[in-house]
């Protein structure tokens, strides 16, 4: 897969507390959804609680068919490529990855194939 998601252009791809985040970054947490939610998040306010502990909080925009398919774990993984590089951050950041319904699986099935 090209990969094509900047730091620039992140914000197409997934929702990301990063602006409001406290620094340093101390942890990251995605979460995933199923096919009860098709928004694009927009809003600082899902992320508030997170940022202010410091903790990047993500969504990314995944198909909600895809159900964290081989293409949706490498996409997730330049999501994470893309602020690990922006922030400079450590490889040993811990990661938490959280969803609900069919976002739940691909929750689990993330931190199997994930890089």
């Amino acid at each position: 897969m090209n990969k094509i998601i900047t730091y620039e252009n992140l914000k197409y791809f997934a929702y990301s507390n990063d602006k409001i985040c406290k620094k340093p970054i101390k942890g990251i947490a995605f979460e995933f959804f199923g096919l009860g939610c098709q928004d694009m998040f927009d809003e600082l306010k899902i992320g508030k609680s997170y940022a202010e502990k410091g903790i990047l909080f993500l969504v990314p925009y995944n198909n909600p068919w895809a159900w964290m398919n081989k293409q949706a774990v490498e996409y997730t993984d330049e999501i994470l490529d893309v602020l690990f590089k922006e922030y400079n951050l450590p490889e040993n950041t811990p990661i938490v990855s959280a969803g609900g319904s069919m976002g739940g699986q691909s929750a689990l099935v993330y931190c199997k194939y994930a890089k």
